[in-house]
């Protein structure tokens, strides 16, 4: 995996923007999604250009020259350093691991420092609840790190404990998913050789870089204007996958359901239920749930498979579904989100809110 040519799709021989990039080209998360605790409860984060989605400029098939301004940092990535704080947060507690999490969008973030304020809701021996808040603009550079002028961004609530040590009563569901994957060799995935697997590359990955930090592995043939995707995903920098990066890809996928209405041909005439191929949106998160099943090893993982739902899109609006599980298949966590589809030229010209 030195090096990779994003996809050979239809999506892919449409779009004259193609990328190459080396593995040592992609940003690190670990390193971009770092806490730095001020006081008791205050933590200063970067937000960073690396992890932001586009701001909506039109794609130009009359030139090869690509050019998107990044501007707008990605949901997950954000809701990575909020598990970050919360498990620094509550380490003396011995609580570093988040089981349930809920965020809200308020305000639409951007590139630059952002403080994030931490309000103990419930401190006690099993588990402990935080309320947590990200503020930019007004920071000042002491303490209390923000003033009347700041703005609230993001709120959430996250709830920890110490998985490791969880024990209580244990019943079997039988839960399966309805249309299973086909099986996969994740040997023969990481040089894209699996029989059943392929890589995937939309257009919407080379409108928002950011995607192409992960990558995307779906079955051969599947119906890509389907409103279910399964998906084995890991980092294209080869970095593994920790309990806190869960709030991180469980935000990585769900714009791939509205892309897949995306026309493939950009002469035919548009469909029924599809939208053009040069149609910019936006796919704003208005809030995102993680309920953690079981912890990952503290080194992380290579490799994650995940199903994603949707059940109602409309009027610009859909819900997303995301069932995460290891390898084994047992299930890791589960998501839930209220996400938004906006015209991408709403995303250039706004200002703050959605």
């Amino acid at each position: 995996m030195a090096s990779s040519v994003l996809g050979s799709s239809p999506y892919h021989q449409q779009n004259k923007c193609q990328i190459v990039f080396n593995m040592t080209d992609y940003p690190s998360i670990e390193v971009n999604s770092r806490v730095t605790r001020k006081d008791a409860n205050t933590f200063t984060v970067n937000l960073s250009e690396a992890f932001c989605v586009g701001t909506g400029k039109r794609i130009r098939r009359e030139t090869s020259a690509c050019s998107w301004e990044k501007t707008v940092p990605h949901g997950g990535y954000i809701s990575a350093m909020f598990l970050r704080a919360a498990s620094t947060y509550l380490a003396s507690n011995n609580q570093p691991d988040t089981f349930a999490a809920h965020w809200h969008f308020l305000n639409a973030t951007h590139v630059g420092p952002a403080v994030l304020v931490v309000e103990e809701v419930r401190r006690g021996r099993a588990l402990s609840i935080l309320h947590i808040t990200l503020y930019q603009e007004g920071l000042t550079s002491q303490s209390p790190w923000i003033s009347d002028k700041s703005k609230k961004k993001v709120g959430a609530y996250i709830t920890n404990t110490l998985l490791e040590a969880e024990r209580g009563l244990t019943l079997p569901t039988g839960f399966e998913l309805p249309a299973p994957p086909p099986p996969v060799d994740l040997a023969r995935l990481a040089n894209d050789e699996d029989p059943n697997w392929e890589r995937l590359h939309m257009i919407v990955m080379d409108m928002a870089p950011m995607m192409q930090h992960t990558e995307f592995y779906t079955p051969k043939g599947c119906d890509r204007s389907s409103a279910a995707w399964d998906i084995w995903i890991r980092m294209s920098n080869g970095e593994y996958i920790t309990n806190w990066s869960l709030g991180y890809l469980a935000d990585a996928a769900p714009a791939l359901i509205p892309e897949g209405f995306r026309m493939t041909d950009t002469d035919a005439p548009v469909s029924e239920g599809r939208f053009a191929f040069d149609k910019i949106f936006w796919y704003p998160t208005v809030s995102l749930s993680l309920d953690v099943k079981k912890p990952l090893p503290k080194e992380g993982v290579e490799w994650l498979r995940i199903r994603i739902a949707a059940k109602v899109f409309k009027n610009g609006r859909y819900d997303a579904e995301v069932i995460v599980f290891d390898k084994e298949g047992d299930i890791v966590s589960l998501s839930n989100h209220v996400a938004m589809a906006v015209d991408g030229e709403r995303n250039y010209e706004r200002e703050t809110k959605l």
